[in-house]
C-alpha cells in the first residue's frame, strides 16, 4: 500500500508541474492576495488556480490583474504586469 500511496504522489506531482510548465508564457487574471519581500511582490491566484508571484506595490494588493506567467522556477511561478519588465525574485 505504502508503494502505490508514493507512486501515486509521484504522478500528481509531476502532472501539477506539467500543467504549470504549461502556463508558462500566457496572461492569466490575478487576484493578488499576499504581499510579499516588502512591497516588492505580491503572491496570488489565477482564475484557473496557479499561485504566481509578481513584482507589483501594495496598492495591487486585492486586485484583480493581468499576469504573464514568465518562468517556473523551483515549483514557484513567476509572471509580470505590463506595468513590469523585470521579475523580482526573493
Amino acid at each position: 500500500f505504502k508503494r502505490r500511496a508514493e507512486m501515486a504522489q509521484k504522478l500528481s506531482q509531476s502532472k501539477r508541474e506539467a500543467f504549470w510548465r504549461q502556463a508558462v508564457g500566457t496572461t492569466v487574471s490575478v487576484l493578488g492576495n499576499r504581499k510579499m519581500v516588502g512591497e516588492q511582490l505580491i503572491e496570488g491566484l489565477s482564475d484557473n488556480y496557479l499561485t504566481v508571484r509578481y513584482p507589483a506595490t501594495r496598492a495591487d494588493q486585492n486586485r484583480v490583474v493581468d499576469v504573464t506567467i514568465t518562468e517556473l522556477v523551483d515549483g514557484v511561478l513567476w509572471g509580470n504586469t505590463e506595468n513590469t519588465t523585470n521579475t523580482v525574485k526573493n
